[in-house]
């Protein structure tokens, strides 16, 4: 399903399981997490219904590092699109990346604020997980969900970091959530 955020921003959600994928049509077109291999076919119809093409989008925004996220990465790696993701996942990265690897995959900076885009690092679901404030949009991966937050039973999850992280979240105005799943 496609739902319309805001006037440049996009939800696509899909039929299989795998993370939503938000789309921010800025002067640098965003995507924020690319949601699971099964759903690569509907993601590229998503974008062809918006009119954007592959080589359209700038930047690809990791929330962390779990193949429901990242399973259409190559697509966007082969497009030439930077990718960023937070230093802390890339030991834990998915090896369903096909000929991609992580070297292709930059570190992400405190902030991208020249693009707009605030960087919270939110650990907790993984040592590596992020969330993204645009505007009043808060883009919270598995962090934060429209009830409730993130399991921390999997690879590199804390507790007691998702505690400080979920803190940290409470001091961060928004008026928009806009959760992984």
């Amino acid at each position: 399903m496609k739902q319309k955020i805001k006037d440049n921003i996009w939800k696509f959600s899909f039929s299989k399981f795998g993370s939503n994928v938000y789309f921010l049509d800025l002067d640098k077109k965003i995507i924020i997490d690319t949601s699971s291999q099964d759903n690569s076919e509907e993601l590229l119809g998503y974008l062809n219904e918006l009119d954007v093409k592959i080589k359209d989008i700038g930047i690809v925004l990791l929330t962390h590092c779990h193949y429901d996220h990242i399973g259409n990465l190559e697509i966007f790696h082969d497009a030439g699109c930077e990718i960023f993701a937070a230093s802390q996942d890339m030991d834990t990265f998915d090896l369903s990346l096909g000929h991609m690897d992580v070297n292709h995959i930059e570190e992400i900076e405190d902030d991208l604020e020249e693009r707009g885009v605030n960087v919270f690092r939110t650990p907790g679901h993984t040592k590596g997980s992020l969330c993204f404030l645009y505007s009043d949009i808060l883009f919270s991966g598995d962090t934060i969900f429209d009830e409730g937050y993130g399991r921390t039973d999997l690879d590199t999850g804390s507790d007691e970091d998702l505690e400080e992280s979920l803190e940290k979240l409470k001091k961060v105005s928004y008026s928009i959530l806009c959760p992984g799943h």
